[in-house]
């Protein structure tokens, strides 16, 4: 018996949908960069890294900006050219199983939406840009994907929800909500949606099956 309340189901991408780098030390080992550079990273490199991250999901900086950043971050450690390629190697595969979620959503009439905290390098990496999805054809079964980067808000902040409604038109009291960062639950919730957190280590398609059972959303 199918929810009917709940008539939109959103997945965050990385670590929901699509498998990412465990942080940035994975992502710098699948760059084949020397250990070495890694080893040697100022202490402040790490917050640092992180702001601009943040200013690259909101796009309020570009690839170019977010890369030399990077490079004045790590005092010179990394070129920007080792930043790119870092976030290059940050998306890996999609996870098992989850076209069958999309695809057993639409078989009951349940929209299915993505909304990342992601860049414009990562955006057409997953070749949401120009809808070619033959890496990611889970993706090509969305029925709408929203980036941070274009509607300039980032999870876990309320504006994100709300910048996303306004695009969207979906009423919170209708949301169910599947993201990787405990903390994006909980604003979530507390903003209004119904939310589950996911485990990107433990099988996220019988996770996210299990929780839509649960919620009467799939039989």
């Amino acid at each position: 018996m199918t929810n009917t309340k709940i008539n939109v189901v959103v997945f965050d991408l990385g670590g929901v949908l699509i498998e990412m780098v465990s942080g940035w030390e994975h992502a710098h080992k699948l760059a084949k960069l020397d250990k070495k550079k890694f080893d040697s990273l100022p202490k402040d490199f790490n917050q640092k890294r992180k702001n601009l991250a943040q200013d690259h999901q909101r796009g309020t900086i570009d690839l170019l900006s977010w890369s030399n950043g990077i490079s004045l971050a790590s005092n010179s450690v990394y070129t920007p050219e080792n930043a790119v390629d870092i976030l290059r190697a940050w998306i890996i595969q999609e996870f098992d199983g989850v076209n069958q979620i999309i695809e057993k959503l639409k078989s009951v009439g349940v929209t299915s939406v993505g909304f990342s905290n992601t860049n414009a390098l990562h955006w057409n990496l997953l070749g949401i840009e120009e809808r070619k999805f033959s890496s990611f054809p889970t993706l090509g079964l969305l029925d709408e994907i929203y980036g941070s980067h274009l509607i300039k808000q980032i999870k876990p902040d309320f504006k994100s929800f709300e910048a996303f409604e306004k695009k969207s038109n979906f009423k919170k009291e209708n949301v169910l909500f599947f993201d990787n960062e405990i903390e994006n639950i909980a604003s979530a919730r507390q903003y209004g949606w119904h939310a589950r957190h996911i485990h990107p280590n433990k099988d996220p398609f019988r996770q996210i099956q299990a929780s839509l059972i649960q919620h009467r959303i799939l039989p």
